[in-house]
């Protein structure tokens, strides 16, 4: 064996017997310098060009969005196992079953669902099939990488909720971005993975909240709406006894119609008592007419009818004579004995008409608050219930786009927020505490326990300023709600202006005492802008 030193010190051996030719070949392949290796994984975030760093961002939020799309896929499956698991462990704690047994059971019952032909699959098989044909799933290498990693998770769920392209990008960023600051806040620690899932449940929320919302703005004008509420049936109990005393009713012809309507119905009096009554009370007003302090007191005896424990029958045929009393508001021809001058009459009755429904959808609003605390599932749960059934039945057709709006706020359900609504359920009080006790940890077992009420406080509180706006935006009344949604408008059409303008050095301004904005370009020079070409009317 022979042997040669090379002028850098290494020492190579080739075998004897060699061509002059060969042994030159092993020489060259032997000096020549070391291929480059890429170290761009080991680089820091500061030794990382932009390139770089932008290249890693984008791969990272590819993947965010393809283990997003994985998560959602199989998050029934993940959720059932999880729970089934609990619920397993949680009696082998009880039991005092012994560990090594606990296991097996856990193995068995896992086995079972796996092999089951009818379960779902979970994000790990997913997971798994999905590298088995693409390869393992970039991670991401970089700080600014990760976040787009996480805002990338967030994607699929917004994408599948409903709003414009503005929201369903909030719905991701604001969630995706608190997600991640709050792991590497916790990183390392027994808090990350509860940080991270409840930073982004509330950063969620808080997107979802739509705060520049009509709704929202009347609450913030309007204040206390228990107040409001108060306020408006006192003008409203003032204001009719105006009308009272200038002799203004319904006159008698609308009221014997609906008497006429009423008599059509075949009532028995022991089989529809109630009903029998309620048009005992109609028949009263019969040749009279009807004031519409008269009109609200047969409504609200109506309404507390439909509200008590009554036969079926009995309650449809009084929900038959609440339409036709309601018919004599809408339809109705008033008179006037002539006190009050002829131009004041018609704006006195349509402020009358105004309240008085203002008070009837309000007090609906109470009812349906009323009901929604007998829910087993929880008061949260029962308002969500109860205002979609008030939109899908004849009431909500009734109700003004402002309102419907912020009506369906408070149904709303979507993306981070329907997780935390699964999160805050009273039923996963058990599984996320008596799992965590299960596993040997009574941390994870409080922690769990402490996710649960957190969730249930942020969906609780997010709903309840819902319905408060939604009791804001009727109160108010339709030409406040007008206002404030071109009141929007324009701030909408401003923004977009701005943004339009800025490119050549232009904007928008307000001037002190001016009735319209302004457009400044970028010389300087002001042209009055019209308000209604930037509402888009």
């Amino acid at each position: 064996m022979a042997k040669l030193k090379l002028p850098d010190g290494r020492t190579i051996s080739f075998p004897d017997g060699l061509s002059p030719e060969q042994v030159s070949s092993i020489v060259e392949a032997a000096s020549a310098p070391p291929a480059p290796t890429d170290n761009t994984a080991a680089k820091t975030d500061r030794e990382r060009s932009w390139g770089e760093t932008a290249l890693d961002a984008a791969k990272a939020f590819g993947t965010g969005i393809e283990q997003g799309a994985i998560g959602l896929a199989g998050m029934p499956a993940d959720l059932g196992r999880f729970a089934g698991g609990a619920v397993t462990g949680g009696l082998d704690w009880l039991m005092g079953t012994p560990p090594e047994v606990a296991a097996q059971n856990k193995a068995k019952a896992e086995a079972m669902t796996a092999n089951s032909w009818l379960a779902p699959p979970t994000s790990a098989s997913l997971t798994k099939a999905v590298e088995s044909v693409q390869g393992p799933m970039y991670q991401p290498q970089t700080t600014f990488g990760q976040y787009a990693n996480s805002v990338g998770q967030f994607i699929p769920g917004a994408a599948a909720g409903p709003g414009g392209l503005a929201r369903k990008a909030a719905l991701a960023v604001v969630p995706g971005m608190a997600s991640e600051a709050a792991g590497q806040a916790t990183e390392g620690t027994a808090m990350e993975p509860y940080a991270r899932v409840g930073a982004g449940l509330l950063g969620g929320i808080a997107a979802a909240a739509r705060p520049g919302s009509v709704g929202n703005a009347l609450r913030k004008e309007i204040g206390n709406v228990d107040a409001a509420h108060a306020s408006v049936k006192a003008e409203t109990n003032a204001l009719y006894g105006q009308l009272r005393q200038a002799g203004v009713k319904y006159d008698s012809n609308a009221v014997d119609q609906a008497i006429q309507d009423v008599a059509g119905l075949r009532l028995n009096q022991h089989l529809s008592p109630k009903a029998v009554g309620l048009r005992e009370e109609l028949v009263k007003f019969q040749g009279q007419g009807m004031d519409f302090q008269d009109l609200d007191e047969l409504e609200r005896i109506a309404t507390g009818v439909l509200r008590s424990n009554i036969d079926k029958t009995d309650k449809k045929f009084v929900s038959d004579i609440l339409e036709k009393i309601q018919g004599i508001r809408k339809y109705g021809a008033v008179a006037t004995n002539g006190s009050i001058p002829a131009n004041e009459v018609n704006p006195l009755i349509g402020r009358a008409k105004d309240l008085a429904r203002r008070n009837i959808v309000a007090d609906q609003i109470d009812e349906m608050g009323r009901k929604a605390g007998y829910y087993v599932s929880g008061t949260e749960s029962g308002l969500r219930n109860q205002f979609a059934s008030y939109l899908k039945s004849q009431k909500g057709k009734g109700l003004s786009t402002a309102e419907k709006e912020a009506f369906d706020a408070v149904t709303r359900r979507e993306g981070p927020m329907n997780i935390a609504h699964m999160l805050g359920s009273r039923f996963t009080m058990p599984a996320l505490g008596v799992g965590g006790f299960a596993m040997g940890n009574p941390l994870i077992g409080l922690l769990g326990m402490g996710v649960n009420l957190a969730a249930r406080k942020g969906m609780e509180l997010s709903t309840k300023k819902s319905v408060e706006n939604a009791m804001a935006t009727v109160l108010a009344g339709r030409s406040a709600q007008n206002a404030a949604s071109a009141g929007k408008k324009l701030l909408t059409g401003q923004r977009r202006l701005q943004g339009l303008l800025a490119a050549e050095g232009g904007s928008v301004a307000n001037r002190k005492g001016a009735q319209e904005p302004f457009l400044i370009d970028a010389q300087g020079r002001a042209y009055p802008f019209s308000r209604r070409a930037l509402v888009g009317q």
